[in-house]
């Protein structure tokens, strides 16, 4: 995955409502399904193992797998929820970038990181090579 497939990732994880509902109802813009099958279906496109894990319904966790040489290993962890966009001046899901910085709702915490780390297991994926650890 190249800077600009980087970039696109993030941006679109940006445009996927992701609102923590607050022990409120999962509706259009609340609860993390549409952003978690979006996660689920990038990663098993590159063949990375992956299941939906639905603890509250309507807010599932995505768990990855790239067995490695041992059983040790690296853990990859972002959250998939964000805070309300109530108030935001300009429309939180537009995924805005200017210059080598990307706006909207959750930019920085957490689908840049988020993306990062996607395109770090897509990358081991595909180098058709087992990492050293087993990968999460």
């Amino acid at each position: 995955m190249d800077e600009q497939q980087l970039r696109e990732l993030a941006v679109e994880l940006v445009r996927i409502p992701s609102e923590n509902p607050l022990e409120g109802p999962v509706g259009e813009t609340k609860g993390e399904g549409r952003l978690a099958e979006f996660v689920a279906s990038t990663l098993r496109e590159a063949g990375i193992a992956c299941e939906l894990q639905e603890s509250v319904p309507g807010r599932p966790s995505v768990l990855a797998r790239i067995p490695g040489e041992s059983e040790e290993s690296v853990w990859f962890d972002a959250h998939l929820d964000t805070v309300s966009a109530e108030g935001m001046e300009f429309e939180p899901y537009q995924a805005r970038i200017e210059g080598d910085l990307l706006y909207g709702r959750g930019a920085a915490d957490d689908k840049g990181s988020m993306a990062a780390m996607m395109a770090a297991l897509i990358r081991v994926a595909r180098s058709g090579s087992k990492p050293p650890a087993t990968v999460l």
